[in-house]
């Protein structure tokens, strides 16, 4: 196993173990474990719940403050919900401006993506 490929396992194991589950998933079916975080919900025996990052913005943020733009959706998902939407500086933001639209779980997967270069 090379470094970048044992350092990947390692942060996968460090996040696993923050959300207490082998194999965790978003209500919404989202199970890769670089979108998903660990929130308070007293509803819950526990009294957190497991959901990914574009089912966070969605709560979080109410849709009426956001216009409907039909020419922005994320380019690997087309995921279009405005309020999921980020700008991924494509290089890093240290090494260049430019930037594409992707939604809150693809950008947590490229940045994810990023360390290991």
């Amino acid at each position: 196993m090379d470094q970048i490929t044992l350092n990947r396992e390692r942060r996968r194991q460090l996040v696993l173990e923050r959300l207490g589950s082998r194999c965790p998933s978003c209500p919404c079916g989202e199970n890769d474990w670089r979108c998903l975080q660990l929130r308070p919900n007293p509803m819950v025996a526990s009294g957190r719940t497991i959901i990914c990052r574009n089912c966070r913005c969605k709560q979080r943020y109410d849709s009426k403050s956001y216009q409907s733009n039909a020419d922005r959706a994320c380019v690997i998902c087309t995921e279009s919900d405005p309020r999921c939407l980020e700008r991924h500086h494509i290089a890093g933001r240290a090494y260049a401006d430019e930037c594409v639209t992707v939604c809150s779980n693809c950008h947590a997967k490229l940045s994810e993506m990023q360390k290991d270069h």
